[in-house]
C-alpha cells in the first residue's frame, strides 16, 4: 500500500491543530523562523516555503502548498507514523510503498536515513516480513545509500534507461544493471 510519510494536507487535524500554536501538535511540522531563508528553492527550482491566506505563516512544503512537510525530527510524529504504519500490517498488509522517501528531511540527509531505519527497524520487529520500498526519484548513487535503511527502491533511472531503449536510443544497459548493482551492494547485501 501506499503511504504518505514526508507530508499531509493543510486540512489534516494535525496541520489545522499546529497552524492554531496548540502546544501538542506545534512542532509536528516546520515553521519558519526568522533564521530561515524563505526565498530559498526547492530540488526543482520550486518555492518551498509557502503561506496562505488562511496560514499566515510559512511552513515548508516541498511540494506545493497545500502539502506542508511533517516535522519528522520530532519523535511524536514518528511514533504516529510508526503506528500508522503498524496499524495497516495489522490488517493484513505485506507492506508499503513509501512515498517520496527522499524528502524526509530535505535539510539533512542523516535525518532522513535515521528516520527510515528507525522506521524499518520498529516494523521489523512488529512484523518480520513486512516489505518495504521507497519511492526515490534521484541518482543511482544517492538511491543506493537507501538500501541500508528499506528492501528496495524503485529505479526511475533504469526505468527511463529502458524506455530511451524502446525508443531506438543505443545504451549499455548491462553495464548500468552492473553499476547499479555494484553501488547498491555496498549497502546490503540483498
Amino acid at each position: 500500500m501506499d503511504l504518505v510519510v514526508n507530508h499531509s494536507s493543510t486540512e489534516h487535524n494535525w496541520f489545522q491543530k499546529s497552524k492554531a500554536k496548540d502546544a501538542n501538535h506545534r512542532d509536528y511540522y516546520n515553521w519558519a523562523s526568522e533564521y530561515d531563508d524563505i526565498s530559498k528553492k526547492g530540488p526543482w527550482n520550486q518555492t518551498v516555503w509557502a503561506t496562505r491566506p488562511d496560514v499566515p505563516e510559512y511552513y515548508y512544503a516541498v511540494f506545493w502548498d497545500g502539502m506542508p512537510d511533517l516535522n519528522l525530527r520530532n519523535p511524536e510524529v514518528r511514533k504516529e507514523i510508526i503506528d500508522i504504519a503498524k496499524f495497516w500490517l495489522d490488517q493484513g498488509l505485506d507492506g508499503f510503498r513509501l512515498d517520496a522517501a527522499k524528502h524526509i528531511d530535505d535539510f539533512d540527509n542523516d535525518v532522513t536515513h535515521q528516520f527510515w531505519q528507525e522506521f524499518n527497524y520498529e516494523l521489523k520487529k512488529y512484523k518480520s516480513d513486512a516489505f518495504l520500498v521507497g519511492e526515490n526519484w534521484t541518482t543511482t548513487d544517492k538511491m543506493a545509500a537507501f538500501f541500508k535503511d528499506l528492501d528496495s527502491s524503485f529505479n526511475f533511472t533504469l526505468a527511463d534507461r529502458m524506455m530511451d531503449m524502446a525508443k531506438g536510443n543505443n545504451f549499455d544497459i548491462l553495464g548500468e544493471l552492473k553499476n547499479i548493482h555494484s553501488q547498491y551492494s555496498q549497502y546490503s547485501t540483498n
